[in-house]
């Protein structure tokens, strides 16, 4: 069992055919081909679908899947390890972190790395899952910090919670609401919506707030993958939307945007460190990983001096 050849079965699979996984790894189609059955006379049974229109694992082929990602992800970090060896360097770490995250928890961690272990070197990449999950499993990143919303079942992954994060219904000043002595959730059915995409859990709970009461939930007008876009809209026009907490601390304490508090109608998710299961720790990621949990533990106490409105 060779590297390339796991190469070249994972592009199979993620790609669906033969041809197209030549050109996205730039070999050959005979050449995937061999590999594919050179592996899978290695490992003594059929991995590939190949008489459907649509090339996929087979039963045996799908458990293969996620060591394959992992044996290759560590392969790349063995190299890496050699390069910083050479280099007379501490180690590159990639770390995958959310915009919530980001702005307090990684922010202390890497500045804690920054100034006890100047050797270290950062790649912060902003993300969210479920897409970090695929960076994490194709070795893309090493470690992701981020809030799960409960929007996959992330097999091969380990997870680590270092705190959780309030979701609650954000109105810009120029919505009426935000000035309300009182809001039902009629309000709230009554307004137009911006809504995140891969909310998961929380999309499901703002649902079932409204459904609960009796109540249609209302139609997003608009979705979104970006946080600083929904903010921008919110701010601008007369739109409601959910969004953590601590993502728009700033913007509620200067009065731009408010948090509208209303029994049902706020969710907490927690917010974790991601790892590929089995992977090797090198000395650069432990220090990382030890960085983030005593950042934490700041972001922990900061969260409970946050008033909710």
């Amino acid at each position: 069992m060779e590297l390339r050849q796991l190469r070249s079965f994972l592009a199979v699979i993620e790609c669906g055919s033969f041809s197209r996984a030549a050109e996205k790894i730039g070999v050959t189609q005979q050449a995937i081909s061999r590999n594919i059955l050179t592996l899978e006379s290695a490992v003594g049974a059929q991995l590939v679908e190949r008489d459907k229109r649509v090339a996929c694992p087979t039963p045996l082929g799908k458990v293969l899947v996620m060591y394959a990602n992992n044996i290759l992800a560590e392969a790349d970090g063995f190299q890496r390890k050699v390069e910083d060896m050479l280099a007379a360097s501490g180690g590159r770490v990639r770390l995958g972190s959310s915009p919530t995250a980001a702005i307090e928890l990684v922010s202390e961690a890497v500045l804690s790395l920054n100034r006890d272990r100047d050797d270290i070197r950062l790649d912060v990449i902003a993300g969210a899952l479920p897409a970090a999950a695929d960076a994490l499993m194709h070795g893309e990143m090493d470690l992701f910090v981020g809030i799960d919303n409960g929007a996959g079942d992330y097999e091969g992954l380990e997870r680590e919670v270092f705190a959780t994060e309030l979701y609650c219904v954000v109105a810009g000043k120029q919505h009426p609401l935000a000035h309300a002595a009182h809001v039902s959730a009629q309000d709230l059915c009554d307004s137009e919506w911006i809504i995140g995409k891969h909310l998961g859990l929380v999309e499901a709970g703002w649902r079932a707030a409204f459904t609960s009461r009796g109540l249609d939930c209302p139609t997003p007008k608009i979705t979104t993958t970006s946080l600083d876009f929904c903010k921008n809209i919110l701010m601008s026009s007369p739109f409601l939307s959910v969004l953590p907490r601590q993502l728009v601390g700033s913007e509620i304490e200067n009065g731009n945007l408010s948090c509208l508090n209303l029994d049902g109608f706020s969710w907490e998710r927690p917010i974790a460190l991601f790892y590929r299961r089995n992977t090797t720790f090198n000395d650069a990621i432990s220090s990382t990983i030890e960085a983030l949990r005593q950042a934490a533990g700041k972001y922990r106490r900061l969260l409970a001096c946050q008033p909710i409105g």
